[in-house]
């Protein structure tokens, strides 16, 4: 047992043993359920299952996966299913079941023989329709639970010949003569095990006396049974039948079944050979994907690769032939895909994460984190997992890519992660976004699928992924096709031409035609040796679907119609609850619809064939049966799985539907809230979008509070979006939906200062019946704050820090977290003023208030306003240490958003005192967690530091490659003042580079930019340094009063700026020298020179103080005493 190890599977003990190799009893780590696991260990050389016959040698292992992946499709309520599937470790090939438990074979129940009979036909009837052959039928692998017929082992055999007589242990009883003389088991031979068992139930012995191997055998092959015990019982002529010598004699199952039931319907057999069609027409992308496959497996390098086509060409079955051979290579494989409804959040990423927490030792917050999306980690990893601290909307965002990255990150086991259906794909593409930059240096490879025709868009929404587009099969094609499917007659030219004409190349149309080319014709063998029709009838391959549907019992289509409003996967149990009927009864439902390929096994459950199949019960559904399913639905999830958010989004559509809007309105504000908490920002804006609508046409009206919370949740989406517009105007709605005046003018923030005096000075008494108001309030105003500062908006930043502060204290304890949010905010608003004496009586206050509370998000956000605030002012030590606490915590709690913006501006206590190293280091890890987390301004500040180094080092290549890359991610951003700063910067280094038309256009955006911009980030200080040097540069050059008039713009503009920041200083007194000595005022000159040298001194800024060291030599031939 301990060298057979399997990450989702907890061996418990062993249960038995076989030909083929050993069952244990197994812990489902994935589903917490109890399985039985079957470990192969017979070498395949040595096994006989149905997909071998095709196969060579080489690929045994790879037909046997396919194999696999046919028998984990069955489903029938008299066949135990085949759950998973896959290669251990070592090599060995293993398979798992349901376990039934308390369970007694065939032999050992005291039912009738006619029951157990019955059951055990019903089972092989579906077996045989399917083409599979059980191949080693016994009583061992026929349990009965709780009167039930559960068949198990089927398809997989010993290969058996009359030399192997001796190393058969205790199977050779129920093969037929014929397989012990070296045919290969057939229907025949399995009826014959029937017989013999059924001779057994009734007699307790066998008819041919089984007894030693040879003599066995020679009975076997040459005399006649002893059928005297059973002579005069109902089921004699059956029994006789079933053990003939000659397997012609033996009839069929559909016969066996009418004795022992008396009347049975059984539909004609043909399915796996639709199902198994040969592999046609993609053999190239098959090879291309195989070598990227080979890459993970020995280079440790992956790659991402979407395959794009119409719905029905074949994209999940070239997935399909690559998943075998990454399972038999050794290669982890997980699949996820996203659906039409995409109810659950971040929904195909699930397996895969589970099945990677299985294999790793998760930290406390990364479980936390990932339970969002895995909402049964706990039980997966067998571990408690604590909620992680909340953060705000974009903040929880990046935290999950982060975490997730990590996960993935870290692994270096190879892997493969299949997605199905990216063209319904939404919030999970943002994550994707993060793993294909990751999987070009892992050994991961994610494969992909989407419809073109329905998301063309997307190969360049994800850029770096590779894209395989499958075209329809040729004529020579369909061929082959036709051929795999019923034999040489398929290439006949009447066949090929009405599958051409009929399918127009689409694989699951060639086949749907085929399906009922068979109905009409009897079987696929008539297809080719009979006249094939000009054409099917009118309405082509959509009418051949609803010829197939047409097959279905009436009493089965309701609950199919049902189970598709519901969804592509099935939920039994719902089905169950709708229907008031018990889940065996159901599930026979569902396997008749297996029978006519409506539906399929998948993942130990059920799903649609095709999503076509799907879409054909539906538009058979009007509008009025729509409504009435979708009220019968929500009651039954209500029922079923009653107070689960897992269920609150797909609640919300179905009441949509059913037209109880204020029920809708109620699940939608719930599964807005678990999203946003989830960070899938997206989908909490729909949610949140529809529930405002639904109050303003009044339909689901909402209080007054809890629309103005309603609107305060659309305003910080928006802003987890980074649609900061957007964002602000929902946050001054819900402050006009709680009644608070919004006035941002000078006048505003002077009435708002003095109301905060006020409260400084009195100490009034809070607010105990508004409290929910004032906290509504007061995280608008945080949110409007922000976005003000993000866009250099001085006075509304201001303005809104006040209101909110006000508000917070009117509120009293129920807003504690808020206040010490804006007490830390006035740190910063009081710095820009500048009024240092305030902003350190703030800041004071802030550490009394945040003695009692613990919440780590505002103490990072005092941590960075109280870093910016001192490294403006150039103290560099006190601003790092404060930033290094910052960073602790955030780390710690997972704040990506916050670690980015701390590490942001640490960098620059390296870059202004000329540590260029440390300045690097920080930028370029800061450019990994941004990478990780798929944080796009995180990205593009990275690249801007990198940038900045570069052009101080003079290293002008590499500042050209990092401006470009920076400029790529700041299109994609609404951060104005950085933007300026970019522009300016590279301005310059063009400039250097001595490329003045591209130098031009970049300054001149960036002049543009500067004019919208106020004194609220000391880091605007660079934008300023590279206009000004820039600028300067060309007046001294050409002499052209067109520059020194742009120089006075900025320099005025500067001065303003240079204000509440010391570290502007001596670029500002450089700055006014250089122009005076432009000017011929030397003595200005020298004096602003000296001014600026003894200031960058004092600051320690190494750089600029040899910058005006060397522009003092050059412009007068000296250097001023410091």
């Amino acid at each position: 047992m301990n060298q057979f190890q399997l990450p989702r599977y907890r061996l418990i003990e062993e249960s038995g043993r076989g030909g083929m190799g050993v069952i244990y009893r197994a812990h489902d780590r994935l589903t917490g359920n109890t399985v039985a696991l079957k470990r192969v260990t017979t070498p395949l050389e040595r096994l006989d299952f149905h997909s071998r016959a095709a196969s060579t040698s080489s690929d045994f292992q790879v037909a046997l996966a396919r194999e696999f992946r046919i028998l984990a499709s069955l489903r029938h309520p008299n066949i135990i299913k085949v759950l998973d599937y896959g290669w251990a470790e070592n090599k060995e090939p293993y398979y798992t079941m349901d376990w039934l438990y308390p369970a007694q074979t065939i032999l050992q129940t005291a039912l009738s023989p006619s029951e157990l009979l019955g059951q055990l036909l019903e089972a092989l009837a579906y077996l045989h329709r399917r083409e599979v052959i059980h191949r080693d039928l016994k009583p061992d692998n026929i349990l009965v639970i709780n009167g039930t017929v559960k068949v198990l082992d089927f398809g997989l055999a010993l290969l058996h010949g009359q030399d192997d007589i001796d190393g058969i242990a205790g199977t050779p009883e129920y093969l037929a003569p014929e397989v012990f003389e070296g045919e290969p088991p057939s229907t025949a031979s399995d009826l014959y095990a029937v017989g013999v068992i059924a001779y057994r139930l009734i007699t307790g012995k066998h008819p041919f006396e089984a007894g030693d191997g040879e003599h066995f055998l020679n009975r076997v092959l040459m005399g006649d049974p002893n059928l005297s015990p059973i002579v005069g019982h109902p089921l004699e002529p059956m029994i006789s039948k079933l053990i003939s010598r000659n397997p012609r004699d033996r009839g069929t199952v559909r016969e066996a079944l009418l004795q022992v039931r008396g009347n049975i319907a059984i539909t004609t057999g043909r399915e796996s050979f639709l199902q198994a069609a040969r592999f046609v027409g993609r053999e190239a992308e098959l090879d291309h994907l195989s070598t990227i496959l080979d890459r993970i497996l020995n280079a440790q390098r992956g790659a991402t690769v979407l395959i794009g086509g119409e719905s029905g060409v074949g994209k999940s079955r070239l997935i399909e032939e690559l998943r075998a051979e990454a399972l038999v290579a050794g290669a982890r494989v997980a699949r996820g895909g996203a659906t039409r409804e995409s109810r659950r959040l971040f929904e195909m990423w699930r397996e895969p994460i589970a099945l990677l927490s299985l294999e790793r030792d998760l930290s406390p917050l990364d479980a936390g984190v990932l339970q969002a999306i895995v909402p049964d980690l706990a039980q997966i990893i067998d571990k408690p997992i604590i909620e992680p601290p909340p953060l705000e909307p974009i903040a929880n965002r990046a935290r999950l890519i982060d975490t997730i990255t990590r996960l993935f990150a870290d692994d270096k086991k190879p892997t493969v992660v299949i997605l199905e259906d990216l063209h319904w794909a939404h919030d999970s593409l943002d994550l994707l976004k993060a793993l294909i930059m990751l999987s070009h240096s892992h050994p991961l490879l994610i494969i992909g699928n989407y419809r073109d025709d329905e998301r063309p868009d997307l190969p360049h929404l994800l850029t770096g992924a590779e894209t395989i587009k499958l075209s329809r099969l040729s004529r020579e094609e369909i061929a082959k096709l036709s051929v795999s499917m019923i034999g040489d007659s398929g290439d006949a030219e009447p066949v090929v031409n009405l599958l051409e004409r009929e399918s127009e190349g689409n694989p699951f149309f060639i086949v749907e035609v085929m399906r009922h080319l068979a109905d009409a014709m009897g079987s696929l063998d008539a297809i080719g040796s009979s006249t094939v029709p000009d054409s099917l009838f009118a309405g082509g391959v959509r009418r051949v679907l609803e010829s197939r549907l047409n097959r279905l019992p009436p009493e089965t289509r309701p609950i199919l119609q049902m189970a598709a409003l519901f969804g592509r996967m099935l939920d039994p149990l719902i089905l169950a609850t709708v229907f008031k009927r018990d889940i065996a009864s159901i599930e026979m439902d569902l396997s008749i619809a297996a029978d006519v390929a409506v539906l399929e096994g998948y993942e130990g459950g059920w799903r649609f064939a095709h999503d076509k199949m799907r879409e054909a019960l539906l538009e058979n559904l009007d509008d009025t049966a729509q409504k009435a399913f979708s009220y019968q639905l929500a009651e039954a999830i209500e029922t079923t799985y009653p107070d689960s958010p897992e269920y609150h989004a797909t609640l919300a559509q179905f009441w949509a539907r059913a037209g109880e809007f204020r029920k809708e309105s109620w699940y939608a504000i719930k599964a807005a809230q678990r999203a946003l908490t989830s960070g899938a920002n997206q989908r909490a804006l729909n949610y949140l979008e529809r529930a405002s609508v639904l109050h303003e046409d009044g339909s689901a009206p909402l209080s007054r509070i809890a629309y103005a919370d309603l609107q305060l949740k659309l305003g910080q989406t928006y802003l987890g979006l980074g649609m900061l517009d957007k964002s602000s105007d929902y946050c001054r709605f819900a402050l006009e939906a709680a009644d608070i005046h919004d006035n941002v003018t000078i006048g505003g923030t002077l009435a708002q200062a003095i109301r905060q005096l006020r409260y400084r000075l009195i100490n009034p008494k809070p607010s105990e019946t508004d409290a929910e108001r004032y906290r509504i309030a007061s995280q608008a105003c945080e949110v409007l704050a922000q976005n003000s500062f993000y866009n250099n908006d001085k006075i509304s930043g201001i303005y809104h820090i006040l209101l909110g502060l006000n508000l917070a204290e009117r509120g009293g304890d129920a807003c504690r977290p808020q206040q010490l949010r804006h007490t830390a905010s006035m740190l910063l608003a009081m710095g820009v003023v500048p009024l240092h004496r305030i902003a350190r009586y703030y800041r004071k206050r802030a550490y009394r208030l945040i003695e009692n509370l613990d919440d780590p998000p505002v103490m990072t956000w005092l941590y960075l306003v109280e870093g910016v605030y001192l490294l403006g002012l150039g103290k560099w030590r006190d601003g790092e240490n404060v930033l290094n606490k910052g960073i602790e915590i955030a780390t710690k709690t997972g704040h990506i958003r916050r670690q980015e913006e701390l590490y942001t501006i640490r960098r620059y206590a390296y870059y202004f005192q000329g540590d260029f190293e440390n300045a690097n280091k920080t930028a370029l890890h800061m450019l990994m967690i941004a990478e990780r987390s798929a944080a796009i301004h995180g990205m593009g500040a990275s690249y801007v530091g990198l940038l900045g180094v570069s052009m101080r080092k003079g290293q002008l290549d590499d500042a050209q490659n990092y401006a470009e890359l920076a400029l790529m991610y700041y299109q994609q951003t609404a951060d104005r003042g950085g933007a300026m700063r970019l522009n300016a910067i590279v301005a310059l280094m063009y400039h250097q580079r001595n490329e003045p038309h591209q130098a031009a256009d970049y300054a001149q955006i960036a002049l543009q930019m500067m004019k919208d911009l106020s004194s609220t980030s000391f880091y605007l200080v660079e934008g300023y340094q590279a206009l000004l040097i820039y600028f300067l540069a060309l007046y001294e050059e050409t002499g052209s009063p067109k520059f020194d008039a742009v120089i006075d713009l900025i320099l005025k503009r500067f001065k303003k700026f240079a204000k509440p920041f010391k570290i502007a200083q001596p670029i500002l007194h450089m700055a006014i020298g250089w122009r005076a000595y432009l000017h011929h005022d030397n003595q200005t000159a020298f004096a602003m020179l000296q001014k600026a040298l003894i200031s960058a001194q004092d600051l320690n800024m190494i750089y600029e103080r040899d910058y005006i060291i060397a522009l003092s030599q050059r412009l007068l031939g000296i250097i001023p005493p410091a």
